[in-house]
């Protein structure tokens, strides 16, 4: 039936639908070449299952970096780490005191990451059952339970932070992109039952204090910190806002895009820099001025987690591909991630260079992060580690050419 509908279409039809589908196609060529392409997913320089057997769980969003179990970073010379918190490795029951005190363990490697061997491997008892390390001029910084320890890059030296503040579980940590400059937040309740952040900013070469002061209301984890100062959300006034350390004198840098709530979080990748966004990223000045702004794809958002390189020069940005489905039973609506990727950014061209797709999803451990130059990004997802090779081009032109308004 179908092949005597096509045999009897007159020739005058058939050459009509012939110019039809000619103009159609034209017409979308003009379109596509008159859009700049997204970078097509990478493919790594190499993968490799680096951490013990997952155990069942679900988990598509990584949570903030005070609060994972797993992570991937570089430190400030260029080696790869790999860090994980094991809470199942003591039985309850242990009549063992240092095993009942301290009944977690925490892995600590260190990858070639030109070929992903692991070049050394560290394990010690701890208290919590999460973990983040960051990397400071003074070493790494591993924070998993009191005290806070410091590891010099190879893993070899650990000493404990020998600060006060530093035995505190609850204390929130911020490193800025150069690793030169840690910040303790303590949300402290007074005597009235009203809470209140007390910040100590130190040099992380020194580990002197460089600032301390209070502040109300407290923050808690929507910001991150430069060498200079703070990015944060307001949620009062749904803003992005910008203070110096001591200054307790917020300005306005802008407005957050799209639902994500805490997912806004603003990212400073220099003193006078900073990028946020939900369904788009936007970069822009301290002082509100809009550098750059781009819209991801329909359903796309940001997932909250945004990595910077030593230099500030490269920044990734986590962006999930979600569908929201309605509980009839619950009468809520729930966002199903469907799909995750890892946007890398040059920031000196204000341009994507790099996608990676994060495929299959995280079931637990998500984390990523950006070698000091910018030239590798690392990606832990679950087990496996993969690193993949960051285009990066000359700048002279862009040094000699004026600075053109946004």
């Amino acid at each position: 039936m179908v092949e005597r509908r096509r045999a009897s279409i007159s020739f005058p039809m058939r050459f009509t639908l012939q110019v039809g589908i000619a103009i159609f196609l034209w017409s979308a060529a003009l379109v596509h070449g008159g859009q700049e392409a997204a970078p097509d997913s990478a493919s790594p320089l190499w993968s490799a299952d680096v951490l013990p057997q997952l155990h069942l769980g679900r988990r598509n969003v990584a949570g903030f970096p005070d609060t994972r179990s797993a992570g991937v970073l570089f430190s400030n010379d260029g080696r790869l780490i790999v860090f994980a918190v094991d809470t199942l490795v003591v039985e309850t029951h242990s009549r063992k005191i240092p095993e009942r005190v301290r009944p977690s363990l925490l892995r600590l490697l260190l990858l070639d990451p030109t070929s992903g061997k692991v070049a050394l491997r560290k394990e010690e008892r701890t208290k919590g059952g999460v973990a983040a390390v960051f990397a400071t001029t003074g070493g790494l910084l591993v924070k998993s339970g009191p005290p806070m320890e410091l590891y010099s890059p190879d893993l070899a030296q650990r000493a404990e932070l020998p600060l006060q503040f530093a035995r505190n579980p609850g204390i929130i940590v911020s490193v800025s992109p150069t690793g030169r400059t840690i910040m303790f937040n303590d949300v402290v309740e007074d005597s009235f039952r009203q809470f209140h952040s007390h910040f100590d900013v130190l040099d992380a070469g020194t580990l002197k204090v460089r600032y301390s002061w209070d502040e109300s209301p407290p923050l808690y984890h929507h910001y991150s910190i430069s060498d200079r100062g703070i990015a944060a959300i307001d949620f009062n006034s749904h803003l992005i806002v910008a203070s110096e350390f001591g200054k307790n004198r917020w300005l306005r840098v802008g407005k957050p895009f799209g639902q994500c709530g805490s997912s806004n979080t603003p990212t400073l990748y220099s003193d006078e820099e900073l990028t946020y966004g939900c369904d788009s990223l936007v970069a822009t000045s301290t002082g509100g001025q809009v550098l750059m702004t781009d819209v991801f794809p329909s359903g796309d958002a940001s997932s909250g987690k945004t990595a910077v390189a030593q230099g500030g020069r490269f920044i990734a940005v986590s962006v999930r591909t979600g569908k929201t489905k309605t509980d009839l039973l619950a009468l809520e609506s729930v966002l199903r991630v469907t799909a995750m990727h890892i946007r890398v950014y040059d920031m000196a061209t204000k341009k994507e260079v790099l996608t990676v797709s994060v495929d299959p999803l995280p079931r637990k451990n998500y984390d990523f992060a950006l070698s000091p130059d910018g030239s590798k990004l690392a990606v832990l997802n679950d087990r496996k580690v993969s690193v993949y090779a960051v285009p990066v081009q000359s700048t002279d032109h862009l040094e000699t050419a004026p600075r053109q308004a946004p």
